[in-house]
């Protein structure tokens, strides 16, 4: 019985054996392609030293992107200080195209507005009396509802 036994157990030391020894062979060759991956990689840094920008001939990105910021540096909370005496004049839009100012406008329409309605000055009886009573018939050129259903009836009688 012991023989068995120790059959067996060489028998499993034998296959630890070359387990361990195709686990050692298979690390070298991962460590050969590695270094010979790592040789491919520097040649291919080496190359990358050619910037596809310069082969279009338009700058870098980045150096465009540093340019903008470097310009905006003048606007916004970053902008330089400005002293009152510096400030230029304000520039008039409406004096430019030939324009009345709006405001200015406005209250010239508002003057017009004063004299019509309730804002209008008061007219004195004797003075409305004199004029007569308006007929808005008559100032249209149409002669009034009443005489022209009047006409008309008359015409009718004829039939």
């Amino acid at each position: 019985c012991s023989a068995i036994a120790s059959s067996c157990a060489m028998a499993q030391t034998k296959a630890l054996t070359a387990a361990t020894a195709a686990t050692c062979a298979f690390c070298l060759l991962i460590a050969v392609v590695q270094i010979q991956d790592h040789g491919s990689r520097t040649a291919l840094a080496q190359k990358a030293s050619v910037n596809v920008w310069q082969q279009i001939g338009v700058p870098e990105p980045s150096s465009t992107a540093q340019q903008v910021m470097h310009q905006n540096d003048d606007f916004g909370y970053k902008a330089r200080p400005t002293m009152l005496a510096e400030k230029k004049e304000r520039v008039n839009v409406w004096k430019q195209i030939g324009a009345q100012e709006p405001s200015e406008a406005a209250r010239n329409v508002m003057a017009q507005n004063d004299n019509v309605g309730y804002k209008a000055r008061a007219q004195m009886l004797a003075q409305a009396g004199k004029q007569g009573p308006v007929n808005v018939w008559n100032q249209i050129g149409v002669p009034e509802p009443s005489q022209a259903a009047q006409n008309l009836m008359h015409q009718n009688d004829d039939f």
